[in-house]
């Protein structure tokens, strides 16, 4: 164990740790500061490096590369499939006698479907329905479960 004791003003002891450092630390310090001086110079020179390859990047001479125009991708078009109609077989008649077929087959479900499917065509009766439209309303009819 050691044991310190210190006599004296605090002036005195003062005085008398900094001559015991100066004694007996100098090589510590001088050593500490080359140590400290050789790491700032290592840096140093580092970043000096680091300069001069950005510099000789920057003054490489930039090569043009040949220019070729970009191919033009067409995107594929997708062409709609109509659906196959029967627009000049079907009659009004005959349309009646599908729809009613249907709807006999479920009355409570098919009936208040073919009130929809006749409001989507914007006629509330067969009857009224464009002869143009016949085979989209046979269409639907079959989406619905007719047999057509």
């Amino acid at each position: 164990m050691v044991k310190v004791e210190f006599t004296g003003s605090v002036e005195e002891v003062k005085k008398e740790i900094r001559e015991f450092i100066e004694a007996n630390c100098t090589e510590v310090i001088i050593n500490t500061r080359k140590a400290v001086g050789e790491a700032l110079d290592k840096a140093k020179s580092k970043t000096e490096e680091k300069k001069e390859v950005a510099k000789k990047v920057e003054d490489a001479p930039t090569q043009k590369l040949p220019i070729v125009p970009a191919k033009k991708e067409e995107a594929p078009v997708a062409v709609a499939t109509p659906l196959p109609t029967k627009t000049a077989e079907y009659t009004a008649d005959d349309l009646q006698r599908i729809a009613a077929d249907w709807v006999n087959k479920d009355i409570s479900n098919n009936r208040p479907a073919l009130v929809n499917l006749l409001a989507s065509f914007e006629v509330k009766a067969i009857t009224f329905l464009p002869k143009e439209k016949y085979g989209a309303f046979v269409q639907e009819l079959k989406k619905l479960g007719a047999d057509v």
